[in-house]
């Protein structure tokens, strides 16, 4: 919508940086002198593959929980939603935990 601003409408998505292209300050510095804009917030995620596919799943179930989508799955299972969101609380969970354990291996920071 024309109307709307979301962070879509000013998010750019870098792929295949540099390997040591690491530091959020160096990226707000490149991307204000190449735009003359102000940049607000760098953040600086290396293979989150897993973490988005894993919050799409949520979205997904968010949306059967709200009566958006159908609710049974492709192996005619009931579709248990405490247990479903829990799981789903864990495995993202555990992709967050890997994604600091690699950024701090790599020394890499957010700023």
């Amino acid at each position: 919508d024309e109307n709307e601003q979301t962070v879509t409408d000013y998010s750019v998505q870098i792929e295949n940086p540099p390997k040591g292209a690491l530091d959020p300050n160096e990226w707000r510095s490149y991307f204000q002198s190449e735009t003359n804009h102000r940049v607000t917030v760098v953040t600086i995620i290396i293979d989150n593959r897993d973490l988005i596919k894993t919050l799409c799943k949520r979205r997904l179930k968010y949306r059967e929980l709200n009566g958006f989508v159908s609710t049974y799955s492709e192996n005619y299972k009931v579709f248990d939603p405490v247990k479903e969101r829990a799981a789903l609380k864990a495995e993202a969970r555990q992709i967050v935990l890997k994604g600091e354990r690699e950024n701090r291996r790599r020394g890499a920071n957010v700023g």
